[in-house]
């Protein structure tokens, strides 16, 4: 074999690359592209329906409220100029006139409220902190009194009002208010006005307060007999099913038939707990049984109410009486770097808060309680949950519901989320758990419940795709690995078998967070370096020219100000002076040995004293000085380490490592540094590990599999002198791949061990680790694969070769969702856009610049952009004089003004009218657009509209005797779903044909979708094809196409070429998954279309 491949997968890349170990040489490289398969698309969605089915919902509640005041003898008025708030108001103790009373019930039926407040409950503190106002003034108010009030006194009620106290402190107003408090509401009304009308009987308020109240059961989910929609209990195919859970909650991955266990049963929070546990070492061993039983002892019997990793550290350290926390290994990392443990909280939680009440919950047995956990995670409102406890727990009053339902609003995060597996599963791996020191996933395969991958193999020759997707459930990493797994197949097809793939998972899981990742690591070790060096000028009067004088004598500084100024090992003081002045008798130490731990980090070195650095040799602090009679001793090491963790001036990582007090000289120790630090034992890296082993297992090949971590690339990266610019182009993926594979030829001469990475290849026998000094370890791990390797890089990346994964899913959104109003200007539409809150200063900014611009281009008020100048002059007028009395004073005149005399209002005779937060203005000519305007309302110079729509794809036409190329805009909202598939009709298509003026003297070409490549050869250059990547084609103009480079995310500036008479040619190339590139010939038109979500990943 002798071919290596290496892949590079990022979360919208797959760099690969294949080397040559025997002819020493780059065989191939390329780069694979695509979109990041981001979740929160599908959250988009789902919004969406759900605004769509709420809005039905409340269409249809107003038009059975209408019938039912028809009814009863209430028509609407003529005219619609009440205030309905004062109106509701008004209606709590004084008569209503007919007309007045129809505006009253009609608004206040368009709110029907939410159930509970904690229904509303945000991320948002401000939001919670309103919901929690709102509830407590509707103990004493009528929503209509709080919104009135509101309204008159910051001129808004509807979405969020932001309000500001004496000392400028910013909270917010929610106009979300409960049922009941609507319904207590309604009540109160209708006792009034049935005074003074007959026809308003006990019939009638109760048919008007079901309207308001009626609420679907959230178990029977959208869809009724007549409606049925598979989303619900009513299924298309004819059945109807008792609840939806069954379907949301999902089956055990293990037995399939089996219902997943809620998280909050006591069995899944015991059978996490045990499974940290069982992933701990105390002083190098594993926690005992009694010690197991012990530990959920203590945390169940805990008082404690904020819980902690440091109470669950605490506990550890009494129970294996330990003398330090920090010998406490193995557990779990949060995002801020701090253990973390699953700890019974909600048992915790639920015993607490039963105690003393008529619920003896603490003597429940576990299969009640997991019940009782189950019966909580199924309510999601005070009915359902009386309902189910009627069920399963009929001993239980209505004061222990009512109990029950206080500690489920209380808990409300903690409920209705569902563990992996079932409590069958869970209750079966329990005994093991406590008894053996083995994990779930140990017991698992011990057991032979994982179910052998290899099975999946049968029948393929090559690697099955979506293999892996019931294995990883992060849609980003899967769609990822899916690509991968096309480079692999196409590889071995061409090249065949290799003898290893080594591949370097992404970190993070979206491009957001690896932006921020990269941002906030350069921005944190910018920030250290700065105050190292700023401390060193400030308090020492370190010259610039003396910063620079010797190497690494920045990060010598950046050590020297994580450790105080202080060596580590000593102790003593490190002085400026003698660091510049006598930089030999310092020097920077790796704490574990470079040779054993693979770690080239800061966060393993420290600076010492050349002396001391000597004294501790290539061993550990703890191998160094544990038992030393010189004046460095491990104790303080120690002590110093943990003074410095505490203050945060080095990361836990270096606090492990200055603390390790394992043996280095054991193989196992040594294999777990090389797990650490080269190998990648992620989640997800494993499952693609296995599952390629497993694939190669079941076809005899011999191709061994590895999955390294970047850290081991990027310092292969930084010891060859290969830059990385991400910006320049995408060939940065295909170098990293090249780099990735190069890790398995390095240090391959006969007779040494070059790498101990080569022993997890089982090239060498582990009889002949040594450990090497930096020296020795750095000239063999480091060695380039072969002495041109550089040069024959440089070269192969002229080469590189660009697949772009092609996006021609249909059914995707036709529009943005934003709602735009246009105005009729001299036989002409407009859209009306607006800037929004004038108080912020980039706004205000833009506001001014429009409003002076304005001024001076139009003399006419009628002629303004600006629809106040147009329709409200003196409030327009009013703006203009702040502008001009506070320009000068703030950069914010409308701010500045707002600080003195409060918002500013709309003109009226008493001063009180609307605030004013936006400024609308007329912008572009209405062009490609939705029109949703279906009411008689509005004037014909009005529209409300969508605009920016989606472009599906571009078809592309030819006339043979003019050589003139004509292009069809194709849009999403042309596309109709018809009996169960997606379908152009030949009328809509024919009309977009004709709007082009496309007759019978042109013949279809092509059709282009984006990330197409296509070719461009114009007439005066007939020798030169210029390829580029489509993106789409101009709605107005479709001829004009919008393209980027193949090579790079973008031209330096916007690039829309026109296809026009100067065009020769205009051609469409294929490429395949590897980047090989061929020309469209033959393609039919398109008609029909299925989505393809195997295809999507």
């Amino acid at each position: 074999m002798g071919k290596i491949l290496g892949l590079d997968i990022g979360i919208s890349s797959v760099g690969w690359s294949i080397l040559d170990t025997e002819k020493k040489e780059i065989v191939d490289m390329g780069v694979r592209l695509f979109e990041t398969a981001d979740a929160s698309n599908n959250q988009q969605r789902r919004f969406a329906r759900l605004a769509r089915r709420n809005l039905r919902r409340k269409k249809y509640r107003l038009q059975k409220v209408e019938e039912l005041l028809y009814e009863y003898g209430f028509c609407p008025p003529k005219e619609f100029n009440f205030n309905p708030y004062e109106l509701r108001v008004k209606g709590l103790n004084k008569k209503l006139n007919p007309e007045e009373l129809y505006v009253a019930l009609y608004h206040l039926a368009k709110r029907r409220g939410v159930s509970y407040f904690d229904e509303a409950e945000d991320d948002d503190k401000n939001i919670n902190e309103s919901l929690k106002v709102n509830k407590e003034l509707s103990k004493e108010k009528y929503p209509c009194e709080i919104q009135l009030e509101r309204l008159k006194k910051y001129g808004k009620v509807r979405g969020l009002v932001e309000i500001e106290d004496g000392d400028g402190n910013i909270s917010i107003l929610i106009n979300v208010f409960t049922t009941s408090a609507y319904k207590r509401e309604a009540n109160a009304i209708l006792k009034q006005q049935k005074k003074y009308y007959p026809q308003i009987d006990d019939n009638f308020i109760e048919r008007y307060i079901d309207l308001i109240t009626r609420k679907r059961e959230f178990y029977i989910g959208p869809g009724d007999e007549k409606n049925r929609t598979d989303y619900g209990i009513y299924k298309t195919d004819g059945n109807t099913i008792n609840s939806i859970f069954e379907e949301l909650i999902g089956k055990c991955s293990i037995y399939t038939d089996e219902r997943r266990a809620p998280n909050a049963s006591y069995t899944a929070q015991e059978f996490n707990l045990l499974n940290d546990l069982n992933n701990l070492t105390v002083t190098g061993r594993k926690l005992t049984k009694e010690e197991k039983i012990d530990i959920v002892g203590e945390v169940l019997n805990s008082k404690v109410k904020n819980f902690t990793y440091k109470s669950m550290m605490k506990i550890i350290k009494k129970v294996t009486k330990l003398e330090d926390v920090n010998d406490i290994k193995g557990y779990r990392i949060d995002k801020k770097g701090n253990p973390e443990f699953h700890n019974f909280e909600v048992e915790r939680k639920a015993r607490m808060f039963f105690e003393g009440t008529g619920i003896d919950y603490v003597n429940f047995d576990i299969e009640k309680k997991d019940k009782f956990a189950e019966v909580l995670s199924l309510s999601m409102d005070l009915k359902t949950l009386k309902r189910n406890c009627n069920v399963e727990f009929p001993e239980f009053s209505d004061e222990d519901i009512n109990n029950i339902y206080l500690f489920l609003q209380n808990n409300r995060a903690y409920f209705g989320r569902w563990h992996s597996f079932s409590l069958k599963l869970m209750r079966e791996m329990r005994e093991e758990l406590y008894s053996s020191p083995k994990n779930q996933m140990n017991i698992l395969m011990e057991r032979g419940l994982k179910k052998s991958i290899q099975d999946s193999f049968k029948g393929y020759k090559y690697i099955p795709e979506g293999f892996l997707d019931e294995e990883i459930y992060n849609p980003v990493v899967r769609r990822a690995a899916n690509q991968a797994i096309k480079i692999v197949n196409a590889i071995m097809k061409k090249y065949g078998d290799m003898e290893a793939i080594i591949i370097e998972m992404p970190r993070e899981t979206n491009e957001k967070e690896e932006k921020k990742r990269i941002n906030d690591i350069q921005k944190q070790n910018e920030e250290e370096k700065n105050k190292a060096i700023a401390k060193a000028r400030n308090e020492y009067g370190i010259t610039e020219k003396q910063l620079y004088s010797q190497k690494e004598l920045i990060t010598k500084l950046r050590l020297w100000y994580q450790q105080d100024g202080k060596c580590i090992y000593t102790g003593k003081v490190i002085s400026i002076e003698d660091l510049i002045n006598k930089p030999n008798i310092f020097e920077i130490d790796h704490i574990i040995p470079k040779s054993i731990s693979l770690d080239d980090s800061l966060n393993n070195k420290v600076l010492v004293y050349s002396y001391a650095n000597q004294a501790k040799g290539q061993k550990t602090p703890f191998q160094a000085f544990y038992l030393s009679t010189q004046d460095i001793n491990y104790e303080d090491i120690k002590l110093r380490a943990t003074k410095l963790l505490e203050r945060k001036k080095i990361s836990k990582t270096k606090y492990d490592l200055l603390t390790f007090e394992e043996d280095v000289n054991k193989y196992d120790v040594r294999r777990k540094f090389i797990n650490r630090n080269l190998n990648d034992t992620r989640y997800a890296s494993r499952v693609i590990l296995n599952g390629l082993q497993e694939f190669m297992k079941a076809k005899d090949k011999n191709t061994q599999i590895h999955i390294i971590r970047g850290k081991f690339t990027y310092q292969l990266r930084k010891r060859w002198g290969i830059e990385k610019d991400r910006d320049e182009s995408y060939k940065h993926h295909a170098v990293d791949a090249t780099i990735i594979a190069a890790s398995y030829m390095i240090g391959q001469s006969d007779g040494t061990v070059r790498n101990p990475f080569l022993q997890q290849l089982g090239k060498y026998n582990k009889k002949l680790w040594s450990i090497k000094s930096n020296r020795e370890y750095d000239k063999e791990v480091y060695k380039l694969p072969w002495p041109s390797f550089i040069e024959d890089l440089n070269k192969a990346t002229e080469g590189i070769k660009y697949s772009h994964k092609i996006d021609t899913k249909v059914n995707r959104t036709i529009a943005d969702a934003t709602l735009y109003s246009t105005r009729r200007i001299n036989g002409e539409d407009f859209v009306v856009n607006k800037y929004k809150n004038i108080y912020d200063n980039k706004v205000a900014k833009s506001v001014i610049k429009l409003i002076k611009e304005d001024l001076e281009l139009f003399e006419n008020p009628n002629n303004s952009k600006i629809l106040m100048r147009r329709h409200d002059p003196k409030t327009f007028e009013k703006l203009v004089k702040i502008i001009n009395e506070y320009e000068g004073e703030s950069p914010n005149p409308f701010e500045a003004y707002r600080k003195e005399h409060g918002y500013i209002r709309k003109y009226s005779r008493k001063g009180n009218g609307p605030i004013i937060k936006d400024i609308k203005y007329l912008d572009n000519k209405l062009g490609e657009h939705i029109e949703l305007t279906k009411t008689d309302k509005l004037s014909d110079t009005k529209k409300v509209v969508l605009l920016s729509l989606k472009p599906f794809r571009t078809d592309v036409y030819y006339n043979r005797e003019t050589g003139e190329y004509k292009c069809i805009a194709i849009k999403y909202n042309d596309i109709r779903f018809k009996e169960g598939k997606y379908v152009l009709e030949n009328n809509i298509y024919s009309e977009l044909k004709k709007a082009r003026g496309i007759d019978k003297k042109y013949e279809f070409r092509f059709s282009l979708h984006k990330n197409d490549i296509v070719g461009i050869v114009y007439k005066e250059q007939p020798e030169i094809e210029y390829k580029y990547r489509f993106l789409s084609s101009k709605a107005d103009n479709p001829n004009r196409i919008e393209v980027k480079p193949l090579e790079k995310d973008k031209f330096e500036s916007r690039m829309q070429p026109t296809i026009v008479r100067k065009v020769l040619k205009f051609n469409k190339y294929y490429t395949d998954i590897l980047g090989n590139m061929y020309k469209s010939r033959g393609e039919k038109t398109k008609m029909e279309f299925i989505v393809d979500n195997i295809n999507d990943i």
